[in-house]
């Protein structure tokens, strides 16, 4: 089936929403939020990022004598408070450990190239979710807001069974999931102000 915007549907499970996530006003967990609800269930936690993060300063510092109280607290791929604001190296580690492949869009090509490439996805069943990463909103300088948008399978409101798909943003600021009628122009708004743009895949078997 094909939606309004060109894009073919996936084949999910049909479900009344999609999977979300709310989080705390005093966090900046968004991408601990963001990864559980591109997998449509919880999975991961703060300890689970927060181990990433070590990991990857580990490795990038080549010497675990270096590790410390300051360098823990000071660790680049997280907020300095140790409150979240994981950035996207942290991302794409904790989605291959379960399976799924980050393919970053650069943005400086135009949007129907992203359009393609979701319509590829889609087509050979591989296609996740998409991980958006945005200026945030809040009072932490340099913070960033991950969210996800993702194509999900719903009932079409009659007695035969049949579903439809719908694309939904799934922000853990939202109270719930937000129907998407236009994905084109979503996408172009995130694309316009160069934010990161992940398109998230199951990693083909081999």
């Amino acid at each position: 089936m094909v939606t309004s915007t060109g894009i073919p549907s996936t084949t999910a499970t049909t479900s009344a929403h999609p999977y979300h996530e709310k989080q705390s006003s005093f966090n900046q967990l968004c991408l601990v939020h963001s990864v559980n609800m591109i997998m449509g269930r919880p999975v991961v936690s703060k300890k689970n990022l927060d181990n990433v993060c070590e990991s990857l300063q580990q490795h990038a510092m080549c010497d675990n004598s270096l590790k410390n109280w300051w360098n823990d607290m000071n660790n680049p791929h997280k907020s300095l408070l140790g409150l979240g604001n994981y950035d996207a190296n942290v991302a794409v580690v904790v989605l291959d450990e379960h399976g799924y492949e980050s393919n970053f869009f650069d943005t400086r090509k135009p949007i129907e190239e992203l359009i393609l490439i979701i319509q590829r996805q889609i087509e050979n069943d591989t296609l996740q979710g998409l991980l958006l990463n945005a200026k945030g909103s809040s009072w932490w300088p340099g913070s960033r807001h991950w969210h996800v948008c993702k194509q999900h399978q719903i009932a079409d409101g009659t007695n035969n069974a049949e579903s439809f798909s719908g694309w939904f943003l799934l922000d853990s600021k939202l109270d719930g999931p937000k129907r998407i009628n236009d994905l084109r122009s979503c996408l172009r708004s995130h694309v316009d102000q160069n934010n990161h743009i992940i398109v998230v895949t199951k990693k083909m078997k081999r």
